[in-house]
């Protein structure tokens, strides 16, 4: 099968458009009033947005799920995430998690005293929810499967397409190469979702925020990290 992934930059991190001999979806949808920006970028290559065969959200977040709204009217998508997402999805706000070092929990308590007012997105209810995984081939011809990899927060989700993985926010890749994730809701489920990941058959992971990593390198520092 042939795959063409296209980042899209949306606001604090990345919205992937995944284009398959057999049609189009998105994993995430960035931050809010970035849906012009998305359907834009879909035009560009060659997709237009009645045929995207679904949107798939990582996990609730602002960042993840803040277009989704917009994007599924625009487009008439199915919304797919895990069922422990859907309520704030439906709320249009999850609170965000705890930092995973004293810097990031003096950050994210600042965040917090913002609540709504900085991590509120229009909601959306969603189409399509799951518990451990789900394989979209039937329904959509693509033929995809969504793991469960809880830590970052509890419904938090992968999606793995032939060698490929697209993370959210389980793996991160920024300042200096970090990739173990700077806020966590549950940081022992976190470590088991690596070694979940890492014992799929992926080459490449696709994070939220940061550029492609390899199986290879996420294993070094899953060994540095003490998490295999």
């Amino acid at each position: 099968m042939n795959i063409k992934t296209i980042a899209v930059k949306a606001g604090l991190g990345n919205v992937y458009i995944v284009k398959t001999d057999n049609g189009a979806f998105l994993v995430d949808t960035g931050n809010k009033s970035f849906y012009k920006k998305i359907l834009k970028a879909l035009k560009a290559n060659n997709i237009t947005p009645e045929t995207l065969k679904f949107i798939f959200i990582t996990h609730a977040h602002y960042d993840h799920a803040g277009s989704a709204a917009a994007l599924a009217k625009e487009t008439g998508a199915p919304v797919i995430i895990h069922q422990d997402e859907a309520e704030f999805l439906e709320k249009g706000f999850q609170p965000l998690p705890k930092g995973t070092s004293s810097f990031f929990k003096v950050m994210i308590s600042a965040g917090k005293l913002m609540g709504k007012t900085f991590s509120g997105f229009p909601k959306v209810t969603p189409s399509i929810t799951f518990d451990d995984e789900f394989y979209t081939e039937n329904l959509f011809g693509i033929n995809c499967k969504i793991i469960h990899t809880p830590g970052h927060t509890l419904g938090s989700s992968t999606l793995i397409i032939d060698n490929i993985a697209f993370v959210g926010d389980t793996v991160f890749n920024i300042w200096n190469n970090r990739m173990y994730p700077i806020f966590a809701d549950d940081e022992i489920l976190l470590k088991k979702s690596w070694k979940k990941l890492l014992s799929e058959n992926v080459q490449f992971i696709y994070p939220a925020h940061g550029k492609r990593l390899d199986h290879r390198t996420l294993y070094k520092e899953a060994i540095k990290m003490n998490i295999v």
